[in-house]
């Protein structure tokens, strides 16, 4: 059974570079820094709570009973879709005429 080819001079500086890399940053990673971490994840939820969505109270539906995608319900993809199906502008020409807020 053959053996292993021997790695050249380039990958084994490699190699070794990135084992020093792997052990500085593992080096990095403390218990008390974890915590301090969790804590201030924490931190930031609770202080940016009132802004989320509570997902149990909304219903979130991308298909219809039939597994029909959902009817889009903004003006802009309805317009668009309204004017190619009649075909009278493509996406570039409407893309050009839509107001940009800046």
């Amino acid at each position: 059974m053959p053996s292993k080819a021997s790695d050249s001079p380039q990958v084994e500086r490699a190699r070794k570079k990135l084992r020093k890399q792997f052990e500085k940053e593992n080096q990095k990673i403390h218990p008390e820094t974890l915590s301090m971490i969790r804590k201030q994840i924490e931190s930031w939820l609770s202080k940016n709570s009132k802004n989320r969505i509570n997902l149990k109270e909304k219903t979130i539906t991308l298909f219809d009973a039939n597994q029909h995608s959902e009817s889009p319900h903004n003006i802009y993809v309805l317009n668009l879709l309204d004017t190619l199906k009649k075909g009278q502008k493509g996406p570039e020409e409407l893309e050009a005429s839509r107001v940009k807020r800046d």
